[in-house]
């Protein structure tokens, strides 16, 4: 696994001095024209410090072509930085500049990289390979309880590789105008309705990929490859190398509070989303439908096995948007594939689940969107999802909101 750092890192060691053997845990955070990086700063020096010693390595970064404006932000940020390195309680904070890089290379996927390539560095430096790498941003804060509770919960799941962390954006009247409040509420809403919606259908790898609320394992983050170079949804490609490998788990006990605001910066993500939600009237998501066809697939699936030889009549009981999806010679291809390789009912449903993924499910959901079910308000979907569900159903945004992140954190 160490040969990752030879051959698949961007830059090489960027950090001279040498790391605390105890070291457990390095936060890394990508930052880009950030106004308030003390912000986030402040809010990790108030958290408890856990057992294990803390790194945060922050990486500004900026392309060699970037304007005026970002140039002059980002140089202010490096100084705010340094200065706020006498002041932290227990945690080494540094900075890695990464001004200046070249443009095929710049983006938020390459940003992490960087900073997540050095903080498996780091780990390494001490043989200390079962360490933590978290991922934040730049403009959140953290609950107090950040560092004990990510420890806890790898204590308590020794072969866990990986975790999404709890999530809140910021949603109180106080801080935000009302179409901006509209908007956070609707985009949460999608997201945990949707979140869920799979959870209801069957899925397996049904999780939250929010780049500021990861956490990995530095021998698992060497294993899988390490961070990719997207520009946009790095983080949903990159949680879900490890949600594949079935070792992935969420922490519901702390909370990470990323920011609302509008953003252009990706042609999609929160800031994207926020900004197009606010031009909207209404807020539409996937209807529930596509996630009853999907329960009804995987049902009819996970009923098939190495002997199964009624692939046609599994596959005519199939909905018709699957069948419009998938032809049956896909279809058969796909589950002849999985027989092959199997040699047991529970093999074989793992091995199904490595074809019915995140990524084969966005894309179904998106079909049924087009041709079948155009998307409903989210507040309508999600009374669909809680009356599947048996929830209480609200005739709210915000309620429905607070009840869905309730259900969440009592999650285990």
């Amino acid at each position: 696994m160490t040969k990752y750092l030879e051959k698949n890192t961007i830059k090489g060691p960027l950090i001279n001095l040498t790391p605390d053997p105890n070291l457990g845990i390095v936060v890394t955070i990508p930052c880009y024209n950030e106004p308030n990086i003390v912000q986030i700063l402040k809010s990790l020096s108030n958290c408890r410090p856990p057992e294990k010693r803390v790194e945060v390595i922050v990486n500004v970064n900026h392309s060699f072509d970037e304007n005026d404006s970002v140039i002059i932000q980002n140089e202010k940020t490096i100084n705010e930085i340094i200065q706020f390195q006498d002041t932290v309680p227990f945690f080494k904070l540094f900075v890695i500049d990464s001004r200046g890089i070249g443009s095929k290379l710049k983006g938020v996927g390459v940003a992490r990289k960087i900073a997540m390539d050095e903080a498996t560095r780091r780990l390494v430096q001490v043989n200390h390979l079962d360490g933590l790498i978290t991922g934040l941003d730049a403009d959140c804060e953290v609950s107090s309880n950040y560092f004990t509770a990510i420890e806890a919960a790898f204590n308590n799941n020794p072969k866990a590789s990986s975790a999404s962390i709890y999530f809140e954006h910021p949603i109180s009247a106080n801080q935000f105008p009302l179409n901006l409040l509209k908007a956070i509420v609707d985009y949460e809403l999608h997201l945990r309705y949707f979140k869920n919606a799979k959870v209801w259908s069957g899925l397996k790898d049904a999780y939250y990929t929010v780049g500021s609320s990861m956490v990995v394992r530095a021998k698992d983050y060497m294993s899988q490859g390490g961070m990719n170079k997207r520009q946009a949804a790095e983080d949903f490609y990159f949680i879900h190398k490890f949600t594949a490998l079935q070792k992935h788990i969420e922490i519901n006990d702390c909370t990470v509070f990323p920011s609302p605001r509008v953003s252009d910066r990706v042609p999609f993500g929160t800031g994207k989303a926020i900004g197009e939600i606010i031009e909207q009237e209404d807020y539409k998501t996937y209807a529930i439908e596509s996630f009853r066809d999907l329960k009804i697939v995987i049902i009819l699936m996970k009923g098939l096995s190495k002997e199964s030889s009624s692939l046609s009549d599994i596959y005519q009981q199939c909905p018709k948007s699957f069948q419009y999806f998938l032809s049956f010679g896909e279809f058969k291809s796909h589950c002849d594939e999985i027989a092959r390789n199997t040699s047991s009912p529970l093999q074989f449903e793992k091995r199904l689940f490595k074809w019915i993924n995140a990524f084969f499910v966005m894309k179904y959901v998106h079909h049924c969107r087009d041709y079948f079910y155009p998307n409903v308000d989210v507040l309508v979907a999600y009374k669909d999802l809680a009356k599947l569900n048996n929830w209480d159903v609200v005739d709210e945004k915000m309620a429905a909101l607070e009840q869905i992140r309730n259900y969440d954190r009592r999650l285990v």
